[in-house]
């Protein structure tokens, strides 16, 4: 799923982390609606959120209505999506923002976890608090594991961050088998 979602993607987009701030370390810094992420430059990156619907309506999961709905729906709350190729195995970023209602953060993760866990593709593995990103943003990682109809298991690490006024939503997924391989450029990026 993560590679046929990169192909479509990247057919769609090519690489658009060029306009961002590029390091000689070959990452880039990625920038859309107030926030900033690092991301390897192998990473094919759109911001444009009838881009990503069109990817996964292409390429993505069966499963993957509700998320091209909630987009359809909301697209100012898409921030971006990418996939990297070129990695040992694919990987994938999406970040969403979401206006904040006045909900705790504690009461977002419990809220996000019971729909992973009705969702019957996530077990969820793990939840913590933490601190992200040059600001030391307060945030809660939630850790799933699961497997598409037909597709390879992965591992998924969920954010959900206090921005003040809004809330973030960063998702790195990776085929679980590989995962270990991708998840120091994973952490890499959380901590930009």
């Amino acid at each position: 799923v993560l590679a046929a979602l990169g192909s479509a993607l990247g057919s769609r987009v090519g690489h658009q982390l060029s306009d961002g701030k590029s390091g000689s370390d070959g990452w880039v810094t990625a920038r859309a609606q107030g926030m900033s992420i690092s991301l390897p430059r192998t990473f094919d990156v759109t911001t444009d959120p009838a881009d990503y619907v069109e990817a996964l309506e292409l390429a993505g999961p069966d499963d993957a209505d509700g998320l091209v709905q909630a987009i359809e729906r909301f697209p100012d709350f898409f921030a971006l999506a990418g996939v990297d190729n070129e990695l040992a195995t694919r990987a994938s970023v999406v970040v969403m923002r979401e206006p904040s209602i006045g909900v705790s953060l504690d009461e977002i993760a419990d809220l996000t976890i019971e729909a992973m866990e009705e969702s019957g593709v996530l077990e969820v593995t793990g939840e913590s608090e933490t601190s992200v990103g040059t600001g030391g943003y307060a945030a809660v990682r939630i850790s799933s594991r699961g497997q598409w109809p037909e597709s390879p298991r992965f591992r998924s690490e969920l954010y959900l961050i206090d921005g003040g006024a809004e809330i973030w939503t960063v998702e790195f997924v990776a085929d679980r088998d590989q995962y270990a391989t991708v998840s120091p450029t994973f952490e890499r990026s959380i901590a930009s």
